[in-house]
């Protein structure tokens, strides 16, 4: 294929811009300093301690953040984690994906917020995908109803 361009198609699902601004967001919730966070990703371990004891007494967040987190980035404290997800951060970087996209949205995910961000700022071939409640695939990655997003997506 000399010569040729192989463009492939992607599918963001869900939309979400970066994982880091979340736990920015949850470090300033968690009430670590703004003169700490400009150290992000290398906030001192001490600095996140109330933020990992309030991961870990929230059971959502303990699957999501250290049993789900820790293991896909393979790390083992939320430090380790913090330096972990930086490449995973779509600011200033969706623009340059040239290939054609499908974004998801679905109507109850948090992490999706930031979907129509992204498709914005998509600059080739597009489609913003949403997802309902009512359809039974309104939360995190259309967990609920995968045969309707593989449809969509497919299509």
């Amino acid at each position: 294929m000399r010569g040729h361009q192989v463009r492939r198609a992607t599918d963001v699902e869900p939309g979400l811009l970066s994982i880091g601004s979340g736990m920015i967001g949850r470090l300033r919730a968690s009430g670590v300093s703004e003169e700490l966070i400009a150290c992000y990703p290398d906030v001192p371990e001490e600095a996140l301690v109330p933020v990992a004891e309030a991961i870990h007494a929230d059971r959502a967040q303990r699957w999501a953040v250290e049993q789900r987190g820790f293991w896909v980035h393979g790390v083992g404290s939320l430090a380790e984690y913090l330096r972990a997800i930086v490449p995973f951060d779509l600011e200033d970087r969706a623009a340059a994906i040239a290939c054609p996209t499908a974004v998801t949205t679905a109507e109850d995910d948090p992490l999706a917020r930031t979907s129509e961000q992204i498709y914005d700022a998509l600059p080739g071939k597009e489609v913003l995908l949403r997802f309902q409640r009512s359809e039974g695939a309104g939360d995190h990655c259309e967990m609920r109803n995968r045969s309707l997003l593989d449809q969509r997506v497919f299509d």
